[in-house]
């Protein structure tokens, strides 16, 4: 049952929202004072999530398309 949840969760992109969000609140974006400590920690791990997440999209997307077609 926890399925479905789980599928809109990862597929409509909330972990690279979430990252971003992350590091623009540790002030790792333009124009922003940049945090120091565990916030800043955090929002680095967020910004990486946030870059990484449609990379990993695209890039397992399209090896499910290639299986399939082979």
């Amino acid at each position: 049952m926890l399925c479905i949840p789980a599928l809109a969760f990862f597929w409509c992109g909330m972990p690279g929202m979430f990252g971003a969000t992350a590091a623009y609140l540790a002030g790792l974006t333009r124009g922003r004072t940049p945090q120091a400590g565990a916030v800043r920690a955090i929002g680095i791990v967020g910004l990486v999530f946030a870059i990484v997440n449609p990379i990993l999209h695209l890039v397992l997307i399209s090896g499910s398309w290639i299986a399939d077609l082979t």
